[in-house]
């Protein structure tokens, strides 16, 4: 019998994400520190297709992955334009 511990993602960088693509970058070098997304989502309780989704921008991060990796996703009002 095999037995896997899940355990929380650590980020080393507290800083604010404020693009998809720092978003994707940080997923992936969490997959490439973790092993591989086969590993990432077996931690995160998502597939591994939707790990790969994300990494490539076809899908949404949900909950799940927020949640591993210590982030919320944040809404805010544009600002108006001049014109």
């Amino acid at each position: 019998m095999i037995r896997i511990e899940s355990r929380p993602l650590k980020r080393r960088n507290s800083s604010a994400i404020s693009s998809p693509e720092e978003f994707r970058a940080l997923l992936q070098r969490t997959c490439d520190a973790y092993g591989g997304r086969a590993n990432v989502a077996l931690v995160m309780g998502v597939s591994e297709a939707t790990i790969s989704n994300v990494i490539r921008g076809a899908q949404e991060p949900g909950p799940k992955i927020l949640d591993a990796l210590g982030l919320e996703r944040v809404y805010r009002k544009r600002e108006e334009r001049n014109g």
